[in-house]
């Protein structure tokens, strides 16, 4: 009998997958390959500050050494590269922001994450003019190439069946549960947008965001180790290719790409810089998020036998090694969880 069965190998999978392995439990992980899963679609943007009133991210003075030390451990173990230490430099479209990051720079706890404030224009093709500001302790994870590399590294060590769950084939009996005719002590669900479906969980407040994203070339743009903040996201992917997003599209589970999305995401790329791109692909991804913007992590109040991780959001690859660890830790060792993420907060909505 396995000790636990985890449906899912996106963010949230592959870190529970790793971390129950390093304590020496054994597992099998179910998953059925999707390119278009969050996951695969995910710009895998580490920013410690965010959004119109640039406040800190949540937990972001834990979240992002652990997540630079889990990042590098499993590069070691997989022989691969896949977190890049690349700044953000944001540009600046009005005197306001530029007041702005002059404000915050000067808050307690903000000072490590802001390196530089300009005046100056960042890069002649761009078109902001009025100036940028330069973050530092952001990174960006190719999301996609670390999901592929511990995918490959579970077929190895044949800890992968490729199959898709059907909840009507999980059957739960006194100190197990049972999957086809695989046994375990446990089975996690890990399985993004899908959750909502559940019907173990169907309690939980989930909220669906879809995005989508383009990947365009553009010759002329020169841009190699820096993430690039504007009205959109640009970020270097190797021989003057980039990731472009995203759009946000609030409770939608289709993952099919649209016509208005990459309108979109054209005129707002035109709005940042002077250079003709040619789109190369169009990707579209759905996000399991929650109102309070916090993960669900927890064993059902009723099956023990049953848990759940979701709902990281699009701070999932800050997150999921961070709240991996600690989901492993509560599951073996029965040691509390944050009480922000557990999903018992849930139970008496």
């Amino acid at each position: 009998m396995l000790d636990y069965l985890i449906v899912g190998q996106g963010l949230a999978g592959t870190w529970l997958s790793y971390f129950l392995l390093q304590k020496g439990k054994t597992i099998k992980v179910i998953d059925q390959w999707n390119p278009n899963s969050a996951s695969n679609v995910a710009s895998g943007i580490i920013n410690p500050i965010t959004g119109r009133r640039l406040v800190k991210s949540w937990r972001v003075d834990s979240l992002l050494p652990f997540a630079r030390q889990s990042y590098q451990q499993l590069e070691t173990l997989l022989d691969t590269y896949f977190f890049y230490e690349y700044p953000i430099v944001w540009l600046l479209a009005s005197v306001q922001e530029l007041n702005a990051f002059h404000e915050v720079s000067g808050r307690i706890g903000y000072e490590h994450f802001i390196k530089n404030i300009s005046t100056t224009a960042f890069h002649p093709q761009f078109k902001s003019k009025q100036g940028y500001a330069e973050l530092q302790q952001t990174a960006f994870v190719n999301v996609a190439h670390f999901i592929a590399s511990f995918r490959k590294h579970l077929i190895n060590k044949d800890l992968l069946i490729e199959n898709r769950v059907d909840y009507e084939d999980v059957t739960i009996t006194d100190g197990h549960v049972n999957w086809k005719n695989v046994r375990a002590r446990k089975i996690i669900f890990c399985e993004g947008h899908r959750a909502v479906n559940n019907p173990y969980f169907n309690f939980l407040p989930f909220q669906l965001a879809k995005g989508e994203a383009l990947i365009v070339q553009i010759k002329d743009l020169g841009i190699k180790d820096t993430l690039i903040k504007s009205n959109v996201f640009l970020v270097p992917l190797g021989k003057d290719n980039y990731w472009v997003g995203s759009t946000y599209i609030w409770d939608e589970q289709s993952e099919q790409t649209t016509e208005k999305a990459r309108q979109n995401l054209c005129k707002r790329l035109e709005k940042v810089i002077d250079l003709p791109y040619k789109i190369i692909e169009q990707k579209a991804g759905v996000r399991p998020t929650t109102k309070q913007r916090r993960p669900f992590l927890g064993v059902h109040p009723q099956y023990p036998q049953l848990g759940i991780f979701n709902g990281l959001g699009t701070k999932g690859v800050s997150l999921a090694p961070y709240f991996a660890v600690q989901f492993a830790e509560y599951l073996t060792n029965n040691t509390p969880l944050d009480e922000e993420v557990a999903i018992k907060r849930h139970l008496n909505d």
